[in-house]
């Protein structure tokens, strides 16, 4: 006999059934705030703005964004969450970041949870600071590429959220390019 909470398994039901979990990313991200003065910015929970198309993710002083993208890749890849803090203030958000599992031709060459990157980010009268660290906790030196991708579109505020009541009237596009070991624009 078995009662409301218990189940009977034959011997093949359960244990024997291909067990499978479809491993998608992510559409949205929770969103955090940062505030100081006329400065706020909107990150994602892996300190990240714009990863997510759409969103209205930005570093914005006085009505303007003037960052519309931030995003720190590991070796082109997105390091996975671990957990984040923001301070209770609103001014600083702490993020524990790792490595995923990385492949080259079928070979394993580095093993998740190897590096361990803290990301801090915060505001301060009217600029944003982003500071990394990264530290390899394996058994032998890790080389890898740790990438900033980021971009501006010095969007009114009301343009971000979809309000059409201002034009814009100019473009800003910024280019760099690596020339004999220095930068020209």
């Amino acid at each position: 006999m078995t009662g409301p909470f218990e189940q009977t398994l034959s011997p093949k039901s359960h244990f024997d059934t291909a067990f499978d979990i479809s491993a998608t990313a992510a559409t949205s991200r929770p969103r955090q705030t940062l505030k100081s003065g006329n400065a706020f910015a909107v990150v994602d929970s892996h300190g990240d703005i714009g990863v997510v198309a759409g969103g209205v993710d930005g570093i914005f002083h006085c009505d303007t964004r003037y960052l519309s993208r931030l995003e720190v890749l590991i070796d082109g890849a997105q390091p996975l969450l671990l957990g984040s803090n923001m301070r209770d203030d609103n001014t600083l958000l702490t993020v524990d970041l790792t490595n995923a599992d990385q492949y080259l031709e079928n070979e394993l060459i580095l093993q998740k949870d190897t590096l361990h990157i803290v990301r801090t980010f915060f505001l301060w009268q009217g600029v944003a600071y982003l500071r990394l660290g990264i530290q390899n906790h394996g058994d032998v030196k890790v080389c890898c590429t740790v990438s900033v991708v980021f971009a501006n579109d010095f969007a009114d505020i009301f343009e971000v959220r979809n309000v059409s009541t201002i034009l814009r009237q100019s473009h800003f596009v910024f280019r760099l390019e690596r020339l004999a070991g220095g930068l020209a624009d």
